[in-house]
Order: structure tokens, then sequence, then C-alpha cells
């Protein structure tokens, strides 16, 4: 099974569980959009990759521009065009982009999935029109530090990388990196276990690729390390960029 495959059939079956559970990802596309610029829609044509159940296109389309919103599931492309349909709405794999299509590329909480950064990011320069920019948010390492912490082989199915290794992929596939801001987010979840269960249900992992004890030792080890009023707290790290295409 191919990577894409995979994020496919893993989010078409989050669908229905995405948006209730996606807290942390909802709050980095709001955070993407403070830097959403004011230029008309008559003049741009934006494509979402990723787009998920709708959380960054709701922003953009509210501010008038004229999006494309293209995610790899079907079940998270119905879910989206039913909650922002003043979108156009396609499912289509964000690694596989025609060249020339667009002015600008947008997305929130996808580009830590990416299998190949060389050559998906040569591919969206590819379909970035001279002078396009981008604009991305995405998590970045060291998100789950408390997680990793006690289980450093922990199954997620994501590769988390650095601020730096995410800057160096960008400038070498041909990007003038124009903005860039990082975010720590500590997100509390009533126990360990409502936090792995968050994870499951907000598609980030699978069932964990480990026995129930070991699984039950990573959970009893967390409540007691990492407890804090109301419960249990995580870290994410978020890293929001706007980029342009040097051509």
């Amino acid at each position: 099974m191919s990577d894409a495959t995979g994020i496919r059939l893993n989010f078409n079956r989050r669908a229905g569980t995405y948006e209730t559970n996606a807290r942390v990802q909802e709050r980095v596309a709001r955070w993407l959009g403070e830097w959403i610029d004011g230029v008309s829609s008559k003049t741009l044509q934006v494509w979402e990759l990723g787009a998920g159940t709708g959380f960054f296109t709701r922003q953009l389309c509210s501010r008038g521009f004229r999006v494309l919103a293209s995610d790899i599931a079907p079940e998270m492309v119905a879910r989206g065009r039913h909650a922002e349909p003043r979108a156009d709405w396609v499912i289509h794999d964000s690694w596989r982009l025609p060249k020339g299509i667009c002015d600008r590329l947008t997305s929130s909480s996808l580009l830590q999935w990416m299998p190949d950064t060389a050559r998906a990011l040569a591919n969206f320069h590819g379909a970035l029109l001279p002078g396009g920019q981008m604009l991305h948010s995405f998590f970045i390492s060291p998100s789950l530090r408390e997680l990793y912490s006690l289980a450093a082989d922990f199954p997620l199915p994501v590769k988390w990388r650095t601020e730096s290794e995410w800057l160096a992929a960008f400038e070498a596939a041909g990007f003038e990196v124009l903005r860039a801001e990082t975010e720590e987010i500590r997100e509390t979840y009533p126990s360990a276990l409502a936090f792995m269960r968050m994870l499951h249900a907000s598609g980030v992992t699978s069932a964990p690729a480990v026995s129930v004890a070991r699984l039950r030792e990573i959970l009893r080890k967390y409540d007691s390390r990492f407890a804090v009023s109301g419960g249990v707290v995580a870290t994410w790290a978020a890293m929001r960029i706007r980029l342009r295409r040097i051509d």
C-alpha cells in the first residue's frame, strides 16, 4: 500500500469524527488565517491542499478568494463541500499537481504528511504560475514530545521535521521565504486514554502497532508524569510560512 493510499483510507475512516477531535488543527488554521492577505479574489486562484472538512477553507472564502479545495479522502471532500459550499471541491492527491495551474497554493495541517519533501516541493514549484506564492501551516518537531519521551518508537504514521529542515527544503526547491514563525501549543486532555483516542479519531494515527500491555504501560506513565489541572498535557509545535516561487 502506498503512503497516499494509506492516508486516504485513514482519513476516509475518520471523516465522521475529525472535526470534533481536531481541536489543535482548527487552532492552527485560525493562526494561519492571520496571514491571509486581502487581495481581491477576482485576480487570484487559490488551490487549497489537504482541505479536510474545511477549517482553513472557510477563512479563505470569507475573505472573498476563489478557492479550489482539494483532499485525497472522498469522505472529507463530501463533508467539506457541505460545510463550505462557496469553494469548489475536488478529490485530488496533494503531491501530484498539474503544471502552471494557480497563483496561490495553501494548506493547513498537511505538510507534515509529505513523504518526500524534495519531490513534492518541486511539484508545488511547477504548479505555481510565475511569481506565485504559498502559505502553509503544519506541525514540526518536537510535537508530542511527552509521548515520545515515554515511547521513542511509538508508531505514528508521520515524520516530524525540524524548523531548520523545512526551511532548507523550501529553499532547495526554489522558494524564497518571505515570512516564517513557529509556535508551541499546549493542549490539555482529560486523560492519557482520551489523548490517545483523540489521535485516533482525528486521523493522526490508526490503531497503534504495540501490544495491549505496552499501550497500558504508556498510558499509566503518561497519566503519572504529565498530569496537570484538568487532565494531562500534550505539546504540539507548529510552523506557519509564506513563500514565493523563484522563477
